[in-house]
């Protein structure tokens, strides 16, 4: 017997009588028509949720953001453009809204800035902030506070130019105390769409670390004889979803399965539940020993296609 495996692939080799009856499928892939599924998903953060539950949709949900840049600034200096997108933060430095590494006590106004997570619609209030406050998105002022916990309702996003990419910016001023942030920001969070398959961190959250939804819909025409999906590179789990039915959920590479029993002729909507490691959070989340401090890359990475045999 000779098997081939492609690299970091891994199967299952079962010996015994019904050896013959195992489905093609585990052996050998469909040839035929290829479908490119690598653009235009949408992605939804789910939090907490998903936790304790099997599902293939979400309604909102509320994530943490805890990573931001940080500047002091003195009572004389100035910080053109700092509020807007395409400021240049790298100089600034990175904390993390825990254990009080966002509290500054040395300088009398602290800047802050983050990017907010993919399908942001509101941040709650009362902000954990210190003193009086301003907050921006995207440059524009959202609110002012002249005193901390001033604003207890959350803050509405209007809808937002770019589905990824947005910037909050928080400046905080405390007379005789700590200025910054005492924990993190939360962010209430719907669906976004995303033009390709690309990895967390480039979307703007490569911080996170749970559970992430993809949903997108693909048209089949006729009835072929077999529907094979391919994910392409997957970091780490992914639970497949054909038409609301979980079909496997894949654990290691190759991120592949065949689906023709469970797509339809016309629409399919396929569902990916993509879970990561916890690496990530431990690459800012640093207590104790644990953890890298380096981030792992997360997400469908793709090329992701169907491949059908009629």
């Amino acid at each position: 017997m000779h098997i081939a495996l492609r690299p970091h692939q891994s199967i299952c080799a079962v010996f015994g009588a019904r050896v013959a009856q195992l489905p093609a499928w585990m052996c050998e892939r469909p040839t035929g028509e290829k479908i490119d599924i690598s653009n235009n998903w949408a992605i939804q953060l789910a939090g907490s949720r998903l936790d304790d539950e099997w599902a293939h949709s979400l309604r909102d949900t509320k994530v943490t953001l805890p990573v931001f840049r940080m500047k002091g600034r003195g009572p004389y200096e100035q910080v053109v453009g700092w509020t807007q997108c395409e400021y240049d933060d790298s100089g600034w430095k990175q904390v993390y809204a825990l254990r009080g590494n966002a509290l500054s006590a040395d300088d009398a106004s602290i800047l802050l800035r983050a990017t907010l997570p993919p399908g942001a619609k509101s941040i709650a209030g009362p902000l954990p902030v210190t003193g009086e406050y301003a907050v921006w998105v995207n440059g524009r002022l959202q609110v002012k506070s002249l005193g901390p916990h001033a604003k207890d309702e959350d803050i509405a996003l209007s809808p937002l130019p770019e589905a990824t990419g947005n910037v909050l910016a928080i400046e905080t001023y405390a007379h005789h105390a700590a200025a910054g942030l005492t924990e993190p920001i939360k962010v209430t969070c719907g669906p976004a769409p995303i033009a390709r398959l690309r990895s967390w961190k480039d979307l703007g959250f490569g911080y996170y670390s749970g559970r992430v939804l993809y949903r997108k819909s693909v048209r089949i025409s006729g009835n072929p004889d077999r529907v094979w999906l391919d994910l392409g590179g997957v970091q780490h789990y992914v639970e497949v979803y054909i038409n609301g039915t979980l079909v496997d959920t894949l654990l290691w590479p190759p991120y592949e399965l065949e689906i023709t029993e469970y797509v339809v002729p016309g629409e399919n909507e396929i569902a990916l539940v993509v879970s990561n490691s916890i690496a990530n959070r431990f690459a800012w989340d640093v207590w104790g020993t644990r953890g890298s401090a380096r981030a792992e890359p997360s997400g469908i990475l793709g090329p992701a296609f169907l491949q059908i045999q009629r």
